[in-house]
């Protein structure tokens, strides 16, 4: 195999104690075939980008867009040297408050492959060595300790000396990279932020089309915003701790009682057409730094999940409260798509991100006070890489190939409809597998390329789809109305009438599953809104057709053993389409080896996978 970069992803914030003192931190992670032992690391530079819009502008006009555009950013650019690229060049989004994106980019000179990556982050910071490795490879790189050279490249100057190197299993072998967050602790340290959940008790908001209620999801949304604002040393607080009614006044006054600095109040939007979608973040009247936060907030929504908010609007009730207070409507519950995402974790995860985001961009625009003390020296910036093995350390044996393989996650670009099933298998399998190796794809992948994913505006479900998914579990890809639909269009009127007699016999005698079983993988295969990746989130994604034949056409031109799997995050492996017979044997060790889902559904975009039955580790002269 050669050297080749296969994957890159952000890790959540984490925090570290010893040394670092407690410090929480941004870690971005890289996997590639071989050990990655030459990094070089450039400067961080001051990006060029437009300043953001001061706390004191005016709200737009109608038609005009009141949100701030990005501020300035600070670059840093990091050399991976003699290593090509098997993933797609990519620019990856973070917006985790520190980093806000990084690209990965491929590049030769004189001969030499090499891959940029360059981090855009919202502060000066620089990577920093992640503590507790005690093997790996760890370069010191001191501020004027580079040198650039005519080809672009940074060279490191360090001697070899400063160079620790221990030789771990593999493949793939990991390398992270820190970033403290220490300029968000300076701005949330001791913060009193309200979080107001709407809503509660008999009052339940708006109802979705299925079953959510505005109160619930307000106080998820508020928990999780909390959780991240603790993180960074803030003291937030929701105004009501459980399902409990709680009028405007009641939630102004526990506002104004615990002398909260911010008040962020969490509702959903909503209306009578089950088509119609908007988005809202309301500003108080009359409060030139409740505008401003507004602003923020609104523009870190639109970063992270893609909300349309074209302006930021005045709510007279707002005045209740004596100090900034905002509005945000993320979600518009009434439409079946937004209730289908909101289901999804992630991406209740993300709304709290883009409040924390907001709030953190607004407290940085506002003048701080002069620091009676220094800050803390910073550790010497550093570059640490992981020799991590997605594999247990002890030895490789020979006896049984199947005993410890190797999984290869390769990150992908955005796979549509135009794209072949055999290209893509053949543009990043390229230098990497081997004959006796498998390629993994994930089902909703192919069948995108199949052209089986749907908009659900199109679909208009029937009275017999409306009465199903009432029983459905809320949680299943068929419990909205439309995603039946399409399941009854798939296998049938008569199997669905069936197939719920069935899971209603399930539910009298407690057996899961019963409804999937009589309607077929067919029906269980699909994936209702919320279930992939954008923008194919906002999409029903049916099953791929005959996976069985489209497995055996890669074979048939690429010679590698196909596989089409289905497979999620709570451990459930089907292996949908097979180029070669599979025995009960060597099934159920494949499941068992990706169970822990290799397959990005979402952010990741790594639907395809390379395992290698058989490897031995590359031998390191150093």
């Amino acid at each position: 195999m050669k050297p080749r970069l296969l994957n890159t992803w952000p890790e959540r914030p984490i925090t570290y104690g010893g040394d670092y003192g407690g410090d929480t931190v941004s870690i971005l992670c890289f996997e590639s075939t071989v050990p990655i032992t030459q990094v070089d690391m450039g400067l961080p530079q001051l990006a060029v980008l437009p300043a953001r819009v001061p706390p004191n502008t005016p709200v737009a006009s109608q038609g005009e867009s009141s949100l701030p555009a990005p501020g300035s950013d600070y670059e840093q650019v990091i050399v991976f040297r003699n290593m090509g690229l098997a993933m797609a060049e990519d620019e990856i989004l973070v917006a985790d408050g520190l980093i806000r994106k990084y690209s990965v980019e491929r590049g030769c000179a004189a001969g030499e492959d090499f891959v940029l990556i360059r981090v855009v982050t919202e502060h000066p910071v620089t990577a920093v060595q992640v503590p507790g490795t005690s093997w790996g490879f760890a370069g010191n790189c001191l501020p004027g300790s580079e040198r650039m050279h005519a080809d672009g490249l940074s060279k490191s100057t360090a001697h070899p000396a400063d160079h620790s190197y221990a030789p771990v299993e593999g493949p793939p072998f990991k390398t992270a990279f820190s970033f403290s967050r220490g300029p968000l602790h300076r701005l949330f340290a001791g913060k009193l932020v309200a979080l107001d959940p709407g809503h509660g008790g008999k009052d339940t908001g708006i109802r979705g089309p299925v079953n959510l209620l505005e109160k619930d999801i307000s106080m998820q949304i508020a928990a999780e915003a909390q959780t991240l604002l603790r993180a960074s040393g803030a003291l937030p607080f929701l105004t009501r701790e459980k399902d409990e009614p709680l009028n405007d006044h009641g939630r102004a006054q526990v506002v104004l009682r615990r002398k909260a600095e911010f008040c962020v109040q969490i509702h959903a939007s909503g209306g009578r057409s089950p088509l119609s979608r908007k988005y809202h973040v309301y500003a108080k009247p009359g409060c030139t730094e409740s505008q401003a936060l507004a602003g923020q907030v609104a523009f870190a929504l639109r970063e992270r999940i893609g909300m349309a908010i074209p302006e930021v609007e005045y709510l007279e009730e707002l005045s209740l409260y004596e100090v900034p207070t905002i509005r945000v409507e993320p979600l518009c519950l009434s439409h079946f798509v937004d209730e289908a995402n909101f289901r999804a974790p992630l991406f209740r995860k993300r709304i709290a991100q883009a409040i924390y985001n907001g709030l953190a961009r607004h407290l940085a625009e506002i003048p701080s006070e002069p620091r009676t003390q220094p800050d803390p020296t910073p550790p010497s910036p550093s570059v640490c890489s992981l020799l991590l093995s997605a594999r247990e350390k002890s030895p490789l044996t020979t006896v049984d190939p199947w005993e410890k393989p190797a999984v290869l996650r390769i990150r992908t670009h955005l796979i549509t409809e135009k794209d072949d099933p055999v290209g893509v298998v053949k543009t990043y399998t390229k230098d990497i597998a081997d004959k006796t190796d498998i390629v993994g794809i994930a089902e909703s992948v192919v069948a995108i390329m199949q052209g089986r994913a749907i908009d659900p505006d199109t679909v208009q479900p029937s009275f017999l789809a409306r009465l199903v998914s009432r029983f459905a579990h809320p949680d299943a890809s068929v419990s909205a109305p439309r995603s039946m639909q399409m399941a009854i269009e798939e296998v049938g009127s008569l199997r669905i009438l069936i197939a719920a007699a069935a899971g209603l016999w399930g539910k009298i005698t407690r057996r899961r599953g019963l409804f999937f079983k009589v309607a077929g993988h067919q029906v269980a295969e699909i994936d209702d809104s919320g279930g992939t990746m954008p923008p194919y989130d906002r999409s029903i994604i049916m099953g791929p057709k005959d996976p069985n034949q489209v497995a055996r056409i890669i074979r048939r031109q690429t010679g590698l053993w196909t596989l089409i799997l289905d497979v999620n995050d709570k451990g459930c492996v089907d292996v949908l389409g097979s180029s070669i017979p599979l025995s009960k044997e060597r099934e159920n060790t494949l499941k068992s080896l990706l169970k822990t889902n290799p397959f990005g559904n979402d952010d990741q975009k790594t639907p395809l996978v390379i395992i290698k039955p058989s490897y031995t580790p590359p031998q390191l002269h150093l």
